[in-house]
C-alpha cells in the first residue's frame, strides 16, 4: 500500500507538472497573431492564431489533436484550422485578413484539428503573420513546495502506520512458530540457517507487496497518461522511483527486524 501511495500521488503531481511543461514551451516556439474569416455577407469573425517559422519542425514537436491531414504539410500559401472554421476541409481554400489589415489571401487547407482546443489552431507561417513577434518563453514556474510538503507528510504518516501494522504482524506470526524453528533445528539446520530462512520469507513477502504497488502505479500512470492524450496535451509520465524505493526499503527493514528478532529468541 505504501509503495503504492507513493508512487500514485507522486508520480501523478510529476506528471502534470511536466505535461503542463511541455505544453508551455510547445506553446512558445509560435508568435501570437490574429486573422478574420468573412462569416457569411457581412460578418468576419476573429481568430487567435499563431505564427510558426517551420511548420514541420513545429508539428513535429507538439502533440496537435489532429482530426484530418497532416501539420507537417503547413507551408506559406497553407493554414491549419480547427473544426470551429466554416471551412474544414483538407485541400479546401480559405480566405482570411492578415492581423495588420491586408488581404484577402487565400490558404490552403492543410489539416483540421478537433474543436474546443484552446490555443490549437489556426496555425500559420510567419509570411501569413507580418509583425507578429515571438512569445518570449515563460520562465519556468518553482515548484509548489507547499504541495510537495503536503503530499510528503501524508506520505510519512501512511508509513508510519504501515510499519506499525507490518512490525505488530510479523513480531506475532513470528513469535507462534517456535515449533516450525524447532524442526528445522532437529532436521539439521544451524541457528545461522533458520535465521536466513525467515529473513527471506520477510524481504520476499516485502517484495510481493512492492510488485503490486508498482503495478497499481502503473495502472494509475497508464490511466492518467490516456486522460492527458484524450485532452490533446503531452503525455510526459514521472515514475518516482526514489520514494517507492524508500518506502520499499523502509518496510524491508522493518519487516526483517520484526521476524529475525522473535526467531533468534526462539532459537537461543
Amino acid at each position: 500500500m505504501t509503495v503504492a501511495l507513493a508512487g500514485t500521488l507522486f508520480g501523478a503531481s510529476e506528471s502534470v507538472t511536466l505535461a503542463k511543461e511541455t505544453e508551455a514551451r510547445g506553446r512558445a516556439a509560435a508568435a501570437a497573431t490574429s486573422l478574420f474569416v468573412r462569416d457569411g455577407a457581412e460578418a468576419v469573425v476573429k481568430y487567435q492564431a499563431r505564427a510558426v517559422t517551420d511548420g514541420a519542425a513545429f508539428a513535429a514537436g507538439t502533440r496537435l489533436p489532429v482530426v484530418a491531414g497532416d501539420p507537417r504539410d503547413l507551408d506559406d500559401r497553407s493554414i491549419v484550422v480547427n473544426e470551429d472554421f466554416e471551412k474544414r476541409t483538407v485541400g479546401e481554400e480559405v480566405e482570411v485578413w492578415r492581423a495588420d489589415g491586408s488581404g484577402p489571401v487565400r490558404l490552403r487547407i492543410a489539416a483540421v484539428l478537433a474543436r474546443g482546443t484552446g490555443d490549437n489552431g489556426p496555425y500559420v507561417t510567419r509570411a501569413q503573420a507580418p509583425g507578429a513577434s515571438p512569445v518570449a518563453e515563460a520562465p519556468a514556474a518553482p515548484p509548489n513546495q507547499a504541495a510537495r510538503t503536503g503530499l510528503r507528510m501524508i506520505l510519512v504518516l501512511v508509513l508510519l502506520y504501515t510499519v506499525i501494522a507490518l512490525a505488530s504482524t510479523l513480531l506475532m506470526a513470528t513469535s507462534v512458530r517456535g515449533g516450525e524453528l524447532a524442526s528445522l533445528r532437529l532436521a539439521g539446520a544451524t541457528r545461522a540457517q533458520a535465521l536466513r530462512a525467515v529473513t527471506g520469507e520477510a524481504v520476499l513477502a516485502v517484495a510481493l507487496g512492492a510488485a503490486l504497488g508498482i503495478a497499481v502505479t502503473a495502472l494509475v500512470l497508464g490511466a492518467l497518461g490516456a486522460g492527458l492524450a484524450a485532452l490533446s496535451a503531452p503525455v510526459a509520465l514521472a515514475v518516482p522511483w526514489v520514494q517507492a524505493g524508500a518506502a520499499a526499503g523502509v518496510c524491508a527493514v522493518v519487516a526483517v527486524a520484526a521476524s529475525v528478532l522473535p526467531a533468534w529468541r526462539l532459537t537461543r
